[in-house]
């Protein structure tokens, strides 16, 4: 089983939602935390979440599809520390029908959900590589593997980035670098009310179900590695 106690990890989206759920996990278990989202408010919120697991942490107002502001950051961060786990949760969703999107949202949904996943990989991986050691998480959604009507956007950005995510770990996997990607069902976000607006709450996935499956990932022994991995409701009905 491998230790995280004092690791370092980044997390996009870290502000709510599993990316919150995934950097307090993580903090229970004494890894200190880095991370950025959009929102100022809600980080403060995280702040005053994080501070009592006694861990070291630090958030930036960064968009990730803003490409000059994500390599300031991480340069800034990698100036002072090592990185040992990146998890690229910052996620944008809009479910509309082909010919009711607009050029303007479509753009917005591909530059975060796809883009923002190349701003932060490219901004770690030669630190990764250096190392010779890391976890990179990509935080997906069945989306990225079950087409639906008004998906034409989302899920053609999670289409793409399952195949990003597993051509990088065809890429790394020679540096002892882990690939994970994640494929949550239904989860209980602010996400699932604008896909959903009807759905049973009770029944479906919680953000922390989503991080406790991304801790089991990164507690396996460096020599294993779950390249891909799908998380359901048991019974979402």
């Amino acid at each position: 089983m491998s230790e995280l106690k004092n690791k370092n990890a980044f997390i996009s989206g870290i502000s709510k939602g599993i990316g919150r759920a995934i950097a307090l996990r993580l903090a229970s278990e004494g890894v200190n935390v880095f991370g950025c989202a959009r929102n100022e408010t809600n980080l403060q919120k995280f702040i005053d979440e994080v501070k009592i697991y006694k861990v070291s942490y630090e958030v930036y107002k960064v968009d990730v599809s803003d490409y000059e502001s994500v390599c300031k950051m991480v340069n800034e961060i990698l100036a002072r520390t090592k990185i040992d786990i990146l998890v690229n949760n910052a996620g944008f969703g809009l479910f509309k029908k082909l010919d009711e999107i607009s050029y303007e949202e479509f753009d917005k949904t591909i530059k975060v959900n796809l883009y923002g996943v190349y701003n932060l990989t490219k901004s770690f991986v030669n630190h990764f590589k250096e190392n010779k050691s890391g976890d990179i998480i990509f935080v997906s959604s069945l989306a990225g593997k079950n087409p639906f009507a008004g998906g034409t956007a989302y899920c053609a950005s999670k289409f793409a980035l399952t195949g990003f995510a597993y051509s990088l770990m065809l890429e790394l996997r020679d540096f002892n670098i882990r690939i994970c990607l994640v494929h949550p069902g239904s989860v209980d976000t602010d996400m699932i009310t604008l896909f959903n607006p009807n759905v049973n709450k009770d029944k479906i996935l919680k953000a922390e179900d989503v991080a406790e499956s991304v801790v089991n990932f990164l507690k396996l022994p460096n020599r294993a590695m779950i390249s891909e991995f799908e998380l359901r409701p048991t019974n979402p009905k």
